[in-house]
């Protein structure tokens, strides 16, 4: 697993379908996860205004049960 910004351009040369789609798979308890998972840990925001209001309240649910969202997404390699 690799981290680091990802910029529109990126996202923009994916051949997929599905390139702008994060698919939750599930949803654990945080004591549930590998701890190095987090040493390389992708972060996601909102696109676009319509988002904004459903993905604070998925984050705030989150943060208040203590869980994280395991997810599928396509990503293009830098290298």
């Amino acid at each position: 697993m690799s981290s680091g910004v990802r910029a529109q351009c990126d996202l923009d040369a994916l051949p997929l379908p599905t390139k702008r789609v994060i698919e939750v798979l599930g949803f654990v308890g945080t004591d549930e996860t590998d701890p190095l998972l987090y040493a390389r840990p992708y972060w996601v925001g909102a696109a676009g205004s319509g988002a904004q209001r459903p993905y604070a309240l998925l984050v705030e649910a989150l943060a208040r049960t203590g869980r994280v969202g395991v997810c599928k997404l396509a990503l293009r390699s830098l290298l």
